[in-house]
């Protein structure tokens, strides 16, 4: 185990603590959109991750609107969070490596077949406590 080990558990889950909150702040904003009771919404979507909230959210505000302004200001908002879901869905479901020359990294190479699918994501606690904040002023 190296030093910087328990700098990077560290900053691995203080990034999806953030993402966490960020997902519940999608859900509520969902759950207001849809004029739905906290209990139907909860019903409806409670068990919705990210990418499928930001999904509905579109959907509903083909219905109710929240106006034009609103929804251009949350397209920009909905593809960084898009971007960094992807980021964190990589770190989340793949190991983590690491070598001298590219630090810690994690890659879906043990499980992807085709060798041009490959993704690498940087994973060192100083990308993680930098993604973490994007995170958090994003939702």
């Amino acid at each position: 185990m190296k030093d910087e080990d328990g700098v990077y558990w560290l900053s691995l889950g203080r990034f999806i603590e953030y993402f966490s909150i960020t997902e519940l702040a999608l859900f509520l904003l969902l759950a207001k959109s849809s004029d739905f009771s906290d209990g139907m919404a909860k019903a409806v979507f409670g068990d919705k991750r990210a990418s499928e909230i930001m999904d509905a959210t579109v959907r509903v505000w083909i219905v109710n609107s929240p106006g034009k302004e609103i929804e251009a200001e949350f397209e920009d908002v909905f593809a960084q969070m898009r971007a960094i879901n992807a980021i964190r869905s990589t770190i989340v479901h793949h190991i983590s490596s690491y070598d001298e020359k590219s630090g810690r990294i994690v890659s879906d190479s043990m499980r992807q077949l085709r060798p041009q699918k490959v993704r690498r994501v940087p994973a060192s606690p100083e990308f993680l406590k930098e993604l973490a904040p994007q995170v958090k002023t994003t939702g």
